[in-house]
């Protein structure tokens, strides 16, 4: 019988088994198979001129020895031997790939030449224990062994018969020892290279061409290769694959990643690998403190990577754009399955896998290039880590462990597992974190103690200066796209296999080293190495060539050879071994051609007959060569001629033709395209159209090419069933049709237009100059006409519109401005405008109306007592969350216009508040935002599919044909598309542009009309009742007003600014909360900001506040510094980008200073001498600005601050108003005219 079990896996090992197959004595098979699960029972083996000896455990002393051998080959059987490997190189070929072929073994027996024992009497086999019979239980178990050993070097057979079969064929100039060199850990130091500065450009990296090459991979790959025994390695590879890009996906669609830290809070990272490159460390800069990270917990920087915008990204230096490209670049890797194993050496015994680029693909070799020549500096330092740095390591792995915990029914006995683990190493740590105490308890996570103890580490501590290197920019992208693709087996590999023992796959998915540490494992490392070789041959001194020549009804693959592509003249196999000047390529081409044949048996003809130089085949196998094999060579490296026949592929496509039909005496409106659009529909080959009768009979070549009028045409069957499905789709709406005429492109089909069409769509896109309302009440600057009119355009056209000036631009007045002209076209007779904004915006839209608007009106829905009869009105403004809760009371009205304000209250399109104001109906949409995508595409998605349904598809699909093509893939072709299709809806300009800038004033000065909350009503009337019932029984009055004044101004700025509160929450405030907002945008715009405060009490609120929210250090410069911390604060602010926020006590900030690095100033409560509070603008505000200031004025609607603000506006001079001087005015008002003057008014009550 043969044996199986898990010995003997080539066919060349269980040859070797089969010589005693019928050996039962005893059952001295089994015991010796026992014998062999323990495998220290087998302590050595090696080879001799007497045959192979091992070193066997025994009961003594002293192991046993056991000796095994077989016949010494003669010299002839020497000479026959290699006669025969001359005679046909494709046996040698097999060899250098550690195969033995089996017709080589034919032709030695045809030889008398013995490999393989028939019987056991062809073995001479003795061991020196006590045992009588032969073969004993240590023999048998060294006999498996030889099996597997063979297994993993069939060389081992012939050296049983005491001949080096490999030294005699290095004679013969075959040199093995070349073909199995391993690469060395790949470091170069460039300490003395010049680094040249480039000229960057990061986002026109396009890693569209990046396709999943999966099946290629392992179509490379044999299976069950032979250094991990009894399990399929290639099965299990392949998982990973689709588990890594199934984890990529995730990433890619932003469900995995999760952090607290703002995403524009990155400012730098660092990489460091240790000396033998088996592990790194890194540290990010996150908000200014500094975080230690390895690849176990690689959490946070992915956060930021994985979450960041377009605008963030645009904000990081420029080694953090680098390392954001590469790990962008394998985002994209990992996700089509285009990243490789290598295995490098890093000390005797020692190896590690390394995952790289698959850089044999053309396409990926082109994109690494390219973030090559982006980087101009060090990304990644070499270094030697002390003790402590090793120590940091293993801490960085405790999450990885921790999460074992859970799994292996532990969960009762986590934290003291927690504590254990963490008292462990920070008392090793002592030194580097200077006995500082860390509270470790069942209250806290264990993360957040991890979280603090990285922060106070300083990487610089933890390896030896004079140690550092730097890595060339090559090596270093392959080392970081290793560490990302690595953090993506992490999860995958803990989840599948838990803490696994098994050194083949702790190497291949942990990143451990694998270390050779008995001679079982010996050959493992060139097992791996000789399975992963033909992933990495492209880098070959000399250039093969595959060339297709055609024949009658035959083709024909040709195999050549040049020394370089420069080199006019081809060589073929036979010149390789009949002329010396290509005899160096010899190893090499064989190795090449050894693999060809594994990929096609024909190739193996070749080396049969040196005179046969090509393969034939016929049409029929043609689809499988054109796209099964020919993709394979190529990632061999080997270069492609086509014949003319081939030189282009035709294929069947459809050509869809439109043309409009009745539209004279039309209105144009884009409502009419799917009704009066006719479309006609062209089969086509090579600009020629075919016959219906011709596409049914060749939709039968499935996957096949035919010879059609003297073309080959490949039928795909993919090609068929989309040109099918479009034929049958007669009826397109309107929204859908005119995308297709914007693009000219439908399914990837191409679209023509007739000229009447084309006509027809310049008339609805062109903007006429249109006449302002004779009711408004304000002065259009230039680009704000132009608005207003793109914007009546689209009504009249039917489009939504997104209107998304920069902040500042007066985005408001140019929607009162349509709206004003609407109501003088009798618009709002039958049907109303309906505008939703968020809670803080409500007052301002108030105020604006009845600014700008002589006669239009409008009812506030909020709040109780909500009237439902709009006759009397124009407009209604409601809120976002009023709407969400009103919608039954809302749903059967019919809107002329539905303006939402800040849009990105809908960027999220699963939520309810997203799904209600998409079913309200109206004629048409605009959304209003400066901030049309916060950080992904699928934000616009959601606001454009509310101002023009469908017309991008649904989410699914965008996604898949837009968002992540250009965020993940940054295809420059498909953001093309998505701006010519969107162009028309959206208009966006901003302050930067120079004819906007012209239109400008140096300074706008824009008032932020704000509700107070529910909290601040309550306290508001409390004191307001307090100081009037005073103020009425006292006739000193004045001091009393003040005093009002002073609390109802704090109460304004925050209740616990009243109480005196340090605690605080920015909703219990409407400045608060609209002052969060605006930073929002700001800092979304990398923008710096002042904030003026009259109390310094206020001033270290609003400190906490924003910085607890957005992380950011915030200055506060106070009467309370002294000179050198007030000079430190200013030349911070004007000096250092991370620096954005800037808070001034009015009075300690307000004069003498120089801050205009700041385009924002906010007056978050204000002064009531308005000369003090210019003063104080004019901080940013100098000569030499060369930036316009916009200024926001906070007041809260309906209270004591608007009434006075309202009475300084209408003031002609300063004087006038000043509360100290002697005219009559609070000072000398009556109880009933401070009864007026305080209480709250319409729109706070």
């Amino acid at each position: 019988m043969v044996i199986k079990n898990k010995y003997g896996h080539t066919w060349w090992g269980k040859e070797w088994l089969n010589a005693f197959s019928n050996i039962d004595i005893q059952n001295r098979l089994t015991h010796g198979k026992s014998y062999l699960n323990n495998s220290e029972n087998i302590r050595d083996i090696v080879i001799t001129g007497e045959g192979l000896v091992a070193s066997v455990k025994s009961d003594k002393p002293k192991p046993y020895t056991v000796k095994i051998k077989m016949k010494n080959y003669t010299n002839d059987d020497k000479f026959k031997i290699l006669e025969i490997l001359n005679k046909n190189k494709n046996y040698i070929s097999s060899m250098l790939l550690g195969k033995i072929n089996e017709e080589f073994i034919d032709e030695l027996k045809k030889n008398e030449i013995k490999i393989f024992p028939k019987n056991w009497s062809d073995i001479e086999a003795n061991c020196d224990c006590d045992d009588w019979a032969v073969p004993c239980k240590h023999i048998v178990a060294v006999m498996y062994i030889i099996a597997n050993k063979i297994d993993k070097n069939p060389f081992l057979i012939f050296e049983i018969h005491n001949y080096n079969i490999k030294s005699d064929l290095e004679k013969h100039g075959y040199d093995f020892s070349s073909s199995s060199t391993f690469i060395n850990n790949p470091y170069e130091t460039i300490e003395n290279k010049k680094i040249e500065k480039k000229e960057k450009s990061y986002k026109k990296i396009d890693f569209s061409k990046i396709n999943d090459i999966k099946n290629k991979i392992f179509s490379l790959l044999n299976e069950n290769p032979l250094f991990n025994e009894g399990k399929d390695f290639k099965k299990i590879l392949e998982s990973y694959y689709d588990d890594i890009s199934e984890k990529a996906d995730s990433i890619i669609e932003n469900k995995d990643i999760s952090y607290s830290c703002k995403t524009y809070d990155l400012k730098d990272v660092d990489f460091y690998i240790s000396q033998n490159f088996d592990y790194f460390l890194g540290k990010l800069n996150c908000n200014n403190k500094n975080y230690i990270f390895s690849v176990a917990n690689l959490d946070r920087l992915m956060h930021f990577f994985a979450n960041s915008s377009i605008e963030e990204r645009d904000t990081y230096n420029d080694r953090v754009k680098s390392i954001y490209n590469i790990y962008n670049f394998s985002l994209v890797l990992a996700k089509n399955n285009a990243f490789v194993p290598e295995i490098l050496f890093i000390s005797k015994n020692n190896y590690r896998i390394r995952w790289i680029p698959a850089l044999f693909d053309e396409h990926i070799k082109e994109i690494y290039n390219s973030i090559v020549e982006n980087i101009d500096q060090v990304i990644l330092k070499n270094v030697k880590f002390e003790e402590e740095g090793k120590i940091v390591y293993e801490l960085t792995k405790m999450d990885q462990r921790l999460s074992n915990i859970e799994s292996n029914n532990l969960k009762e006995y986590k934290y003291i597992i927690e504590k254990m683990y963490l008292e462990r190493y920070i008392k090793k740590l002592d030194t580097i974190l200077g006995k500082k105490e860390y509270t470790i308890s069942q209250d806290i996570p264990t993360k957040y103690v991890l979280e603090e103890i990285y922060s106070q580490i300083n990487i610089t501590d933890l390896y030896k200066k004079e140690s550092l290197k730097k890595i060339s920019v090559e090596e270093s992208i392959n080392e970081i796209v290793n560490i990302f693709i690595t953090y993506f087996n992490l999860g995958i590999t803990t989840k599948k296999i838990g803490i696994s023992d098994d050194k083949i796959l702790k190497t291949f998915f942990y990143g451990e080293r694998y270390e050779v540490s008995n001679f079982y494992e010996s050959e493992i490392p060139e097992n791996i190495k000789q399975w992963l070789d033909k992933l990495h041959i492209t880098n070959k001194e000399y250039k093969t060539y595959v060339a297709f020549n055609e024949n009658s009804k035959m083709f024909n693959l040709e195999l050549k050879f040049k020394k370089n592509d420069l080199d006019e003249n081809f060589f073929t196999i036979k010149d390789v071994f009949t002329d010396k000047n290509y005899e160096d390529y010899k190893i090499d081409i064989l190795k090449t051609v050894g693999i060809l044949s594994e990929i096609d048996h024909e190739f193996s003809n070749v080396l049969m007959d040196m005179n046969k130089t090509s393969i034939s085949f016929s049409i029929e196998k043609l689809s499988n060569i054109y796209f099964e094999i020919i993709p394979l060579l190529k990632m061999l490296g080997i270069s492609i001629i086509y014949c003319n026949s081939l030189n282009q592929i035709y294929e069947p496509t459809l050509e869809i033709n439109l043309d409009i039909e009745n539209i004279e005496n039309k209105e144009y409106s884009y409502n009419d395209l799917e009704k009066e659009i006719k479309l006609i529909y062209k089969i086509m080959i090579d600009n020629k159209e075919i016959l219906k009768k011709e596409f049914t009979e060749m939709s039968k070549y499935k996957n096949s090419f035919i010879k059609y009028e003297n073309k080959y045409v490949y039928i795909s069957e993919e090609k068929i069933k989309k040109i099918k499905v479009a034929l049958k789709d007669k009826k397109i709406s309107s929204a859908k049709m005119l995308m297709l005429i914007i693009s000219k492109e439908y399914e990837g089909f191409k679209v023509n237009i007739s000229t009447k069409l084309e006509d027809y769509v310049k008339n609805l896109f062109v903007i006429k100059e249109i006449s302002l309302p004779k009711n408004l009440n304000a002065t259009l600057r230039p680009y704000q006409k132009r608005g207003y009119e793109w914007l009546y355009r689209n009504y009249k056209a039917g489009f939504g519109s997104i209107l998304a000036d920069d902040m500042g631009l007066g985005k408001t007045i140019q929607i009162i401005t349509l709206l004003q002209k609407l109501k003088e076209e009798k618009r709002f007779v039958s049907k109303k405008t309906l505008i939703v904004v968020p809670t803080t915006l409500m007052s301002n839209w108030e105020n604006e109306i009845t600014k700008f608007s002589k006669n239009l009106k409008y009812y506030t829905y909020y709040g109780n007592n909500k009237d439902t009869n709009f006759k009397k009105v124009d407009i209604v403004i409601t809120t976002y969350t009023t709407l969400r809760m009103d919608y039954e009371n809302l749903k059967d009205i019919k809107w002329r216009c539905l303006i939402i304000d800040e849009a990105q209250n809908i960027k999220n399109s699963d939520t309810s508040q997203t799904k209600i104001l998409k079913q309200v109906e109206a004629e048409s949409k605009i959304a209003i935002t400066g901030t049309p995508v916060e950080n992904r595409l699928t934000e616009y998605w959601s606001i454009f599919d509310f101002i023009n349904e469908e017309y991008l598809g649904n989410l699914n699909n965008f996604k898949k044909t837009f968002a992540t093509p250009i965020e993940i893939y940054r295809n420059s072709s498909v953001l093309k598309k998505l701006k010519k299709i969107t162009e028309p809806f959206i208009l966006r300009r901003l302050k930067t542009e120079k004819n906007i800038i012209s239109d400008l004033p140096d300074k706008i000065e824009i008032d932020k009309y704000v509700k107070l909350s529910k909290h601040q009503k309550e306290l508001y009337n409390k004191v307001y009742s307090k100081y009037i019932e005073i103020i009425e029984g006292n006739v000193e009055k004045k001091i009393h007003i003040f005093s009002a004044i002073n609390d109802l101004k704090k109460i304004c700025n925050h209740p616990n600014h009243y109480y005196k509160s340090m605690k605080y929450n920015s909703d219990y405030s409407g400045k608060t909360k609209i002052l969060m907002e605006l930073l929002e945008n700001i800092y979304l715009n990398s923008e710096k900001v002042i904030i003026f405060t009259q109390y310094k009490e206020m001033g270290i609120i609003l400190k906490k506040m924003i910085e607890d929210k957005f992380q950011n250090e915030v200055l506060f410069l106070h009467g309370g510094l002294n000179v050198k911390s007030r000079n430190e604060l200013l030349e911070k602010f004007q000096n250092e980008t991370d620096s954005n926020t800037f808070i001034l006590s009015l009075k300690a900030g307000g004069t003498g200073l120089n801050l205009t690095s700041a385009k924002y100033v906010i007056h978050f409560d204000l002064w009531w001498n308005p000369a003090i509070e210019s003063q104080a603008t004019d901080r940013a505000f100098r000569i030499g600005q060369e930036k316009d200031v916009i200024v926001y004025r906070l007041i809260t609607k309906g209270t004591f601050e608007e009434k006075i603000n309202e009475t300084l506006k209408n003031k002609k001079e300063i004087s006038d108003i000043a509360l100290a001087n002697n005219e009559k005015w609070i000072g000398d008002y009556s109880v009933e005219e401070l009864r007026e003057f305080f209480s709250l008014t319409e729109g706070n009550e």
